[in-house]
């Protein structure tokens, strides 16, 4: 089962091509594994290379929560410094 934590920890590239802030990911192989998608302020949502919905972030403050499909908590990451408002 992929989990948000593989996309999130994926090299992430932005393509202008599908509007400001669409993203992505790709593993080593360079094969895309999905794709991220404004959904609010300071919200995403993450979504398989077949187009699956995969699950959701949601940042507040220096703080990211990372949520599976079902809606349940997958884990978190904090930045600081300049990252914080990324």
């Amino acid at each position: 089962m992929r989990t948000i934590i593989t996309i999130v920890t994926s090299l992430a590239i932005i393509s202008p091509a599908l509007g400001e802030g669409a993203k992505f990911y790709y593993g080593s192989d360079g094969q895309s594994i999905g794709t991220s998608l404004p959904s609010g302020p300071n919200n995403r949502s993450y979504y398989g290379s077949d187009g699956s919905y995969i699950g959701n972030s949601a940042r507040a403050g220096n703080t990211t929560f990372y949520y599976n499909n079902d809606g349940s908590l997958a884990g978190s990451s904090m930045s600081t410094g300049n990252n914080a408002n990324e």
